[in-house]
C-alpha cells in the first residue's frame, strides 16, 4: 500500500511539473506574440512618421526646385530683354527663406529617415546651392543646365530612396 502511494504521489508530481511546464511556456507564446504585435503597431507608426516627414520636406522643397529649374533652357525664342526680364524674376526668390523652411522641414526627417535618404538629401542640398550660387554672377547657360541636370538627378534619387524607406514599390521602367 505505501508503495501504491508512493507511486501515486511520484505521478501527481509529474503531472504537477508537466502543467507547470506547459503553462509557462503558453505564457512565453504569449508574451513572444505580444511582442510581435507590439513591434507591427511601432513599424507602422514610425512608417507614418516617414511618411509625413518626407511629405512635408518635399512640398518645402517645391518651390525653390521650380525657381532653380527655372533658370535652365530658357525659352529659344525670348528677346534678350526678355531674358533679363525674367531672370531679374528668378533672382527675386527668397532662397533665404526656402532654405529656412527646407531645414525645419529636413529636422523631423534627419530623426526618422534612413541612413541613405540622409546621405541624398545632404547631396541634393548641396547642390541646390551651388545652383543657387552660380546664378548670381553672370550665366554661363551650359554649365547651368548640367548643373540643374545634377539636381534633378539627386531629387529623383532621395524620392527613391524616400520610397524604399516606406516600403513603396517603385513602378516597372523599360515595359511596352
Amino acid at each position: 500500500m505505501l508503495f501504491n502511494q508512493w507511486r501515486a504521489d511520484q505521478r501527481d508530481k509529474a503531472r504537477m511539473r508537466h502543467e507547470t511546464d506547459e503553462a509557462a511556456t503558453q505564457r512565453r507564446h504569449l508574451i513572444a506574440e505580444e511582442r510581435e504585435r507590439w513591434l507591427r503597431e511601432d513599424n507602422r507608426r514610425w512608417v507614418e512618421e516617414r511618411r509625413q516627414a518626407a511629405l512635408e520636406l518635399l512640398s518645402r522643397l517645391d518651390p525653390w526646385l521650380g525657381n532653380l529649374r527655372a533658370w535652365g533652357r530658357p525659352w529659344p525664342h525670348w528677346t534678350p530683354e526678355e531674358l533679363e526680364r525674367e531672370r531679374h524674376q528668378l533672382r527675386r526668390f527668397d532662397y533665404h527663406g526656402a532654405l529656412r523652411q527646407v531645414s525645419d522641414a529636413w529636422a523631423i526627417l534627419e530623426l526618422v529617415g534612413s541612413d541613405g535618404v540622409r546621405e541624398a538629401y545632404k547631396s541634393l542640398l548641396a547642390q541646390m546651392l551651388a545652383v543657387q550660387a552660380f546664378t548670381i554672377g553672370p550665366i554661363n547657360q551650359e554649365g547651368l543646365d548640367t548643373m540643374i541636370e545634377a539636381v534633378n538627378e539627386r531629387y529623383d534619387d532621395l524620392l527613391k530612396l524616400i520610397r524604399t524607406d516606406l516600403g513603396v514599390s517603385l513602378p516597372l521602367t523599360g515595359s511596352a
